[in-house]
């Protein structure tokens, strides 16, 4: 797929208030070899729909006030000339800008927000024409309610709030690269000249633009490109953004824009629930708003819970629904946790049972500037009526948005058939396995069957009030083999709690209250969890639970207490050999390859643990945990 550059930019003012009210349009024009960029004056935008957050911002009404306005939210970058220089290379018409120009882009944005100049020397240096850019849009309303949405993130973290507004939590738009591949694949299953596209959730309507594109280099005119299209949101801005976009992408051909046409946008493109109020067609293209159960109001999680086994997210709801609106193909860019962790498996074995996964991006994390956490890990994928028999791989996961379209555009993808991922526990996607690596599953017996990996970890309800730094409590900690304590009889004892990839040895820095009054509130209190003491009494070995596809497990002295974000393992013989055998094989490449394929997320969790195959552990494995454990504990001599 070649890489093009869209030809047109928009950017958003805003008043010293600091909310948007308007957005000025930059053309880019080729005239032979320079680059003529053209201004006009601003255009009221937002309307009273925003009056809510905005209702004292007075709109420039000259030049002269124009020029005083500050870009987005704060006052415009010093670099705003950095804008222009990314669009030297624009082409016209229906192209767009790169992953890299993208990145680009809304870093300047947000560099906006933080360094001071006026707009004044783009006005004063540039005259002409508007010009429609329709990606650029919904990246610019995106990063206008970046702050709304880092305050409704930080109330729903720190002080469990809901969302209160749905749409600002989960407005992330697509990359303009993404939509393309999606839309050029969807369009190869169906005629491409008369096929329609819905998306449900379109936003400012990247995924309609990138299927217009498509079908205009299938040979359709723009004007049938664009009423091919359905659109429904609940963002009447996004929605009024999506219309005049697909508009100008007609105006952009040097076509006239009718009445008609104008007609028909209004009716194909509406303010609605798109779980609700979305038309069917042959093809559904999305990426769907993202949100768990516990972010929702008792509302929308009853209606979500509706959608059975895909009722576990937003998302999935969405890909439910999809399933019913779409008459031949779904195109879909969404977490990747739909296709890898155990509560999608139900979800994941019916979309594979009724649709042909026939193509899949795996993207993970870097796609979304700025945005991390686990939902930042995505994939997208193309489900059909029709099967070829295998499905199509590319694994994009390393890099930034930019080297992941390079790779796109470069790498080989590898078929295989879905079928053969059913080996492995909850029949993730593993598709960077090797067979033989997948054989693994079938041919050795599992970690649960001579290890046992407690499920039922302490938890003290009050980590500020119980859990201290060793450094801190040393005159009362419980001394185990190979750290040190100030007190046998102490009331605080070492504490695992994950930690830094550290293997073998390590992350001795926290210490829990174990004193009888502490055990009876951990007992008593409904969030918290007394482990069983009996594994005081244990040697083992612990690991770090959030490892971000970095297993790494340690020796754990008996003595030591474990909690959720440092699982502990024990030999259901007590064997110390076997443990330290057990060791090596956990902190292998291997080992973590097939960890990270059963749940390839930022956490490891317990029952993937217990599900890992374990090969024959060896006496020679034995010797090599122990001498890397003795080494780096620095307690061999008083090693039992």
């Amino acid at each position: 797929m070649p890489r093009s550059i869209r030809s047109t930019h928009e950017v958003a003012i805003s008043s010293r208030s600091g909310w948007p009210f308007g957005y000025t349009r930059i053309m880019v024009t080729r005239r032979s070899n320079a680059l003529k960029i053209t201004l006009a004056s601003c255009a009221i935008f937002w309307s009273s729909r925003l009056s809510n957050c905005c209702s004292s911002i007075t709109p420039p009404t000259d030049s002269s006030a124009l020029r005083r306005t500050s870009f987005i939210s704060r006052p415009f970058c010093s670099r705003a000339h950095n804008i222009v220089d990314l669009m030297k290379n624009a082409r016209k018409n229906l192209s767009r800008l790169s992953a890299s120009e993208e990145r680009r882009f809304v870093t300047e944005i947000r560099r906006s927000v933080r360094k001071g100049a006026n707009f004044s020397d783009l006005v004063e240096e540039f005259e002409g024409q508007w010009a429609h850019d329709p990606h650029w849009k919904g990246w610019l309303l995106q990063e206008l309610r970046r702050g709304a949405r880092a305050e409704s993130f930080e109330a729903h973290h720190h002080h469990e709030a809901k969302h209160k507004d749905t749409v600002v939590a989960s407005q992330i738009f697509t990359p303009a690269w993404v939509a393309d591949a999606l839309a050029t694949h969807c369009l190869e299953h169906v005629d491409a000249v008369r096929a329609t596209c819905l998306d449900p959730c379109c936003g400012a309507g990247q995924m309609l633009f990138a299927w217009v594109r498509a079908k205009v280099s299938s040979g359709a005119s723009v004007e049938d490109a664009v009423l091919s299209v359905r659109g429904v949101d609940l963002d009447p801005e996004a929605v009024a953004l999506c219309r005049e976009a697909l508009a100008g992408m007609i105006r952009a051909e040097d076509k006239v824009v009718s009445a008609q046409i104008q007609a028909a946008l209004h009716e194909n493109i509406k303010v609605a629930d798109g779980l609700e109020g979305a038309p069917k067609c042959d093809v559904v293209l999305m990426n769907p708003p993202y949100m768990g159960l516990r972010s929702m109001d008792e509302g929308m999680r009853a209606r979500v819970k509706e959608h059975g086994e895909f009722g576990v997210d937003l998302y999935s709801a969405f890909i439910d629904h999809a399933q019913r609106q779409a008459t031949a193909v779904v195109g879909v860019l969404a977490p990747q946790t739909i296709w890898f962790t155990q509560r999608f498996e139900r979800a994941r074995r019916s979309l594979l049972n009724d649709w042909h996964l026939d193509q899949f991006l795996h993207l993970g994390s870097g796609l979304f500037p700025g945005l991390n956490g686990e939902k930042s890990s995505a994939a997208a994928f193309v489900l059909s009526r029709t099967s070829s028999g295998t499905t199509e791989f590319y694994d994009l996961r390393s890099g930034k948005g930019e080297d992941k379209e390079a790779r796109y555009e470069s790498c080989q993808s590898a078929r295989r058939s879905v079928e053969a991922f059913d080996e492995i526990p909850g029949a993730p996607l593993a598709h960077w396995l090797k067979d033989e690596e997948i054989a693994l599953f079938s041919k050795y017996p599992a970690l649960e069957e001579f290890f046992e990996v407690p499920g039922s970890q302490n938890k003290t309800g009050d980590n500020a009030r119980f859990v201290r730094p060793v450094t801190e409590v040393f005159d009362e900690l419980v001394p185990v083999w190979g750290l040190d304590g100030g007190n046998p009889e102490g009331r605080y004892r070492y504490y695992s709690k994950g930690g830094p990839y550290c293997p073998w040895w390590g992350n001795w820095d926290w210490a829990v209250d174990f004193s009888d009054e502490a055990k009876a509130f951990y007992r008593t209190n409904r969030t918290s969890n007394l482990m069983d003491e009996s594994y005081l009494e244990r040697n083992g070995l612990c690991y770090t639970d959030f490892g971000g596809r970095r297993f790494s497990a340690r020796f754990m002295p008996k003595g030591v207490v474990f909690d959720m974000a440092g699982p502990a393992i024990f030999s259901r013989k007590d064997d110390d050999d076997e443990l330290f055998a057990l060791l090596v094989y956990l902190n292998s490449d291997l080992a973590n390859r097939l960890l990270v394929a059963m749940n390839p997320s930022l956490h490891f969790q317990v029952r993937d643990v217990r599900a890992l195959p374990v090969p024959p552990l060896t006496a020679e494995m034995a010797r090599r945990g122990r001498s890397k454990v003795l080494s780096l504990s620095g307690a061999a001599q008083t090693y039992p």
